[in-house]
Protein backbone atom coordinates (compact mmCIF):
# COMPACT_ATOMS: atom_id res chain seq x y z
CA UNK A 1 0.00 0.00 0.00
CA UNK A 2 1.45 3.34 -1.07
CA UNK A 3 0.44 6.32 1.08
CA UNK A 4 0.99 10.02 0.27
CA UNK A 5 1.21 11.89 3.56
CA UNK A 6 2.43 15.25 2.25
CA UNK A 7 4.50 17.25 -0.25
CA UNK A 8 5.47 20.84 -0.98
CA UNK A 9 5.30 22.79 -4.24
CA UNK A 10 7.04 26.12 -4.74
CA UNK A 11 8.16 28.65 -7.37
CA UNK A 12 11.15 30.92 -7.86
CA UNK A 13 11.31 33.97 -5.58
CA UNK A 14 8.95 36.84 -6.34
CA UNK A 15 6.74 34.72 -8.58
CA UNK A 16 3.26 33.39 -8.21
CA UNK A 17 1.50 30.97 -10.52
CA UNK A 18 -2.07 29.76 -10.82
CA UNK A 19 -2.32 26.06 -11.47
CA UNK A 20 -5.54 24.54 -12.78
CA UNK A 21 -5.06 21.83 -10.16
CA UNK A 22 -2.61 20.00 -7.93
CA UNK A 23 -3.71 16.40 -7.48
CA UNK A 24 -2.75 12.89 -6.50
CA UNK A 25 -3.92 10.07 -8.78
CA UNK A 26 -3.77 6.29 -8.78
CA UNK A 27 -0.72 5.33 -10.85
CA UNK A 28 -2.42 2.50 -12.79
CA UNK A 29 -6.05 3.57 -13.14
CA UNK A 30 -5.47 7.33 -13.24
CA UNK A 31 -8.43 7.91 -10.94
CA UNK A 32 -8.20 11.08 -8.89
CA UNK A 33 -7.75 10.44 -5.17
CA UNK A 34 -7.24 14.03 -3.95
CA UNK A 35 -7.14 17.49 -5.56
CA UNK A 36 -6.97 21.24 -4.97
CA UNK A 37 -8.65 23.37 -7.67
CA UNK A 38 -7.38 25.99 -8.50
CA UNK A 39 -4.05 26.10 -6.71
CA UNK A 40 -2.08 29.30 -6.17
CA UNK A 41 1.61 28.45 -5.92
CA UNK A 42 4.22 30.86 -4.59
CA UNK A 43 3.99 34.53 -3.63
CA UNK A 44 5.25 37.78 -5.22
CA UNK A 45 6.13 39.19 -1.79
CA UNK A 46 8.37 37.93 1.03
CA UNK A 47 8.64 35.47 2.73
CA UNK A 48 8.13 33.53 -0.56
CA UNK A 49 6.38 30.53 0.95
CA UNK A 50 6.13 27.07 -0.42
CA UNK A 51 2.70 25.44 -0.53
CA UNK A 52 2.52 22.31 1.59
CA UNK A 53 -0.24 19.81 0.92
CA UNK A 54 -1.26 16.85 3.09
CA UNK A 55 -3.50 14.62 0.99
CA UNK A 56 -3.39 11.54 3.25
CA UNK A 57 -4.48 9.16 0.47
CA UNK A 58 -3.36 5.64 -0.40
CA UNK A 59 -3.45 3.11 -3.22
CA UNK A 60 -2.22 -0.43 -3.82
CA UNK A 61 -1.22 0.51 -7.40
CA UNK A 62 1.10 3.42 -6.62
CA UNK A 63 0.59 7.18 -6.65
CA UNK A 64 1.38 10.07 -8.99
CA UNK A 65 1.51 13.77 -8.08
CA UNK A 66 0.36 16.05 -10.91
CA UNK A 67 -0.15 19.76 -11.54
CA UNK A 68 -1.40 21.38 -14.74
CA UNK A 69 -0.48 24.43 -16.83
CA UNK A 70 2.77 25.03 -14.96
CA UNK A 71 5.63 23.26 -16.68
CA UNK A 72 8.19 25.89 -15.66
CA UNK A 73 9.42 27.53 -12.44
CA UNK A 74 7.83 24.88 -10.25
CA UNK A 75 9.65 22.65 -7.81
CA UNK A 76 8.41 19.80 -5.67
CA UNK A 77 10.06 18.90 -2.38
CA UNK A 78 9.45 17.48 1.09
CA UNK A 79 7.70 14.45 -0.38
CA UNK A 80 6.48 12.35 2.53
CA UNK A 81 5.20 8.93 1.55
CA UNK A 82 5.15 5.47 3.03
CA UNK A 83 4.94 1.95 1.75
CA UNK A 84 3.28 -0.79 3.76
CA UNK A 85 2.59 -4.44 3.02
CA UNK A 86 -1.06 -5.32 2.89
CA UNK A 87 -2.06 -8.96 2.63
CA UNK A 88 -5.37 -9.09 0.84
CA UNK A 89 -7.68 -12.05 0.49
CA UNK A 90 -6.82 -12.25 -3.19
CA UNK A 91 -3.18 -12.97 -2.36
CA UNK A 92 -4.05 -15.20 0.60
CA UNK A 93 -6.16 -17.45 -1.66
CA UNK A 94 -3.38 -17.48 -4.25
CA UNK A 95 -0.86 -18.56 -1.62
CA UNK A 96 -3.18 -21.29 -0.34
CA UNK A 97 -3.79 -22.58 -3.88
CA UNK A 98 -0.05 -22.67 -4.60
CA UNK A 99 0.62 -24.55 -1.33
CA UNK A 100 -2.14 -27.03 -2.16
CA UNK A 101 -0.77 -27.63 -5.64
CA UNK A 102 2.72 -28.24 -4.25
CA UNK A 103 1.31 -30.66 -1.66
CA UNK A 104 -0.63 -32.65 -4.27
CA UNK A 105 2.47 -32.83 -6.49
CA UNK A 106 4.62 -34.15 -3.63
CA UNK A 107 2.05 -36.84 -2.72
CA UNK A 108 1.76 -37.88 -6.37
CA UNK A 109 5.55 -38.18 -6.74
CA UNK A 110 5.88 -40.19 -3.53
CA UNK A 111 3.12 -42.61 -4.57
CA UNK A 112 4.64 -42.98 -8.03
CA UNK A 113 8.08 -43.69 -6.55
CA UNK A 114 6.61 -46.23 -4.14
CA UNK A 115 4.76 -48.09 -6.89
CA UNK A 116 7.89 -48.12 -9.07
CA UNK A 117 10.03 -49.64 -6.27
CA UNK A 118 7.48 -52.33 -5.32
CA UNK A 119 8.19 -55.65 -7.14
CA UNK A 120 5.29 -57.19 -9.07
CA UNK A 121 3.38 -60.01 -7.33
CA UNK A 122 3.65 -63.53 -8.76
CA UNK A 123 0.35 -65.34 -9.12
Amino acid sequence: MYEADGFSVSTAEETQHQSEFVRVVDLITGSELWAVRPATIGSPTPPYPHNHFTPGVSSVNGLAIEWQNLAYDIGISNIDFSLSHLLTWKYAWLSAAAAGLIGVTIVFLLLRRRSASTPPKNT
